[in-house]
């Protein structure tokens, strides 16, 4: 039985294992440098629709944070407000800037909720992350009504939402800058990568200090980037074939074969090595992921239409508006008893995610008192426990949903058997 995994390399297919293979054989030369990244960022600067803005590429996404507030000038105990619902990225970057995070309280778009950010704005408040968190675009109209009033500087987080729409305009068009994820499980994957989309010309002669300052990844780090994904599409295509695929994934993490996820340091938000170069090599991969994107975001929006259809009357959905246009990269339903929900669909091979589950600053295990948590977001603390996360990649298809739907309903219903 094929299972059902909301949770790994959302994107991975053939084309990526072949480009991987590739990259360690004929094109070993250009594994770290080669001309795959500048023309990759021009891709992207065409698909934003952003011709006159600039791109930093860096190997991680919350270097791309860190070098936000760098060339923000913030200084030693500013405030930076950020929703309660994140990741520990976001807080590691923020403290190593020797900023402080301040959290604010989500409401049912599980973005921030306006009233609560304004809020929280004191004399010490000097920018506001907006977080366009799973799908759903953030209330862009009030945030950015309240960053004005408060002279504030804004950057939005688009890690989720490659693709989506905001009042007709697309998400990262809002403010100056906007930051990017392209970790193994964003909406497109290129295992790691994150940039920093710069729309200010006041800003652009930053940006040649920031690329100087940037060294390349080790070789060793870059070729476990390959390994990952050469192993989890072999393990993928193995995974009912008498346990062949635990045992791969076993021996590839006894091996350390693996780039880390997220290390202790960074989740007790000591984490520094913010200064890395994106790998030339991971850019000749993503540049053929970004050609379809509009296909996979696409096939998301159909199978999440299909979960709102069949579950409305069974789950809490969360609350939609005209004026967006989502790509549904993370189908997040509400309900009462989540890991009852997630233990019973995973006995029938469903794997339903829990990545940002249990705890308001995932993953589960970070400290969240070195995150300069106060405990004091209500809404966010009783959220988490109760957010399940469906499946919408490509490897999901209207057969599988049914599958998932119909788990779901039995669970919900009662009808266990």
């Amino acid at each position: 039985m094929k299972p059902i995994i909301a949770h790994f390399l959302t994107t991975l297919n053939f084309r990526m294992f072949l480009r991987a293979l590739n990259s360690l054989t004929f094109r070993l030369p250009f594994l770290i440098n080669g001309k795959d990244i500048s023309l990759l960022e021009q891709d992207l600067k065409n698909y934003l629709n952003t011709k006159t803005s600039e791109i930093i590429s860096f190997y991680n996404w919350r270097s791309a944070i860190y070098h936000w507030l760098k060339l923000l000038w913030i200084e030693k105990w500013d405030e930076i407000l950020v929703s309660a619902y994140t990741c520990v990225s976001v807080s590691n970057a923020v403290i190593q800037t020797w900023s402080i995070p301040v959290y604010v309280d989500i409401d049912s778009t599980y973005n921030v909720d306006p009233e609560q950010l304004e809020n929280k704005i004191t004399q010490k408040t000097k920018a506001i992350i907006i977080q366009h968190t799973f799908w759903k675009p953030a209330n862009l109209d009030r945030i950015l009504k309240t960053a004005k009033k408060h002279n504030l500087f804004v950057m939005e987080d688009c890690a989720h939402s490659l693709g989506a729409e905001y009042n007709g305009k697309k998400i990262w068009t809002f403010w100056d800058l906007s930051i990017f994820s392209f970790w193994r499980d964003k909406v497109i994957s290129s295992v790691n990568w994150g940039f920093l989309l710069i729309n200010n010309e006041t800003l652009f002669n930053k940006i040649p200090k920031i690329k100087n300052s940037l060294i390349n990844i080790s070789i060793g780090q870059v070729t476990k980037n390959l390994i990952y994904i050469k192993v989890w599409f072999i393990a993928y295509k193995l995974y009912n074939f008498c346990w062949i695929w635990k045992i791969i994934m076993v021996l590839a993490r006894k091996l350390k074969l693996f780039p880390n996820i997220l290390t202790l340091k960074e989740k007790s938000c000591n984490f520094k090595k913010f200064f890395y170069k994106y790998p030339n090599c991971l850019a000749y991969i993503w540049r053929w992921e970004l050609a379809k994107l509009d296909e996979y975001n696409t096939h998301r929006i159909k199978i999440a239409e299909f979960y709102k259809k069949e579950l409305a009357w069974f789950v809490e959905l969360p609350k939609e508006d005209k004026n967006e246009k989502n790509i549904y990269f993370m189908f997040m339903i509400k309900v009462s008893r989540a890991r009852e929900l997630m233990n019973f669909c995973k006995k029938k091979w469903v794997l339903l995610g829990d990545y940002w589950f249990w705890q308001n600053i995932a993953p589960i295990g970070t400290d969240l008192k070195k995150a300069s948590y106060k405990w004091d977001c209500i809404n966010t603390e009783d959220l988490v426990i109760k957010l399940v996360h469906l499946p919408t990649h490509a490897w999901i298809d209207i057969k599988s949903a049914e599958k998932v739907v119909n788990l779901i309903k039995k669970f919900e219903t009662g009808l266990l058997n």
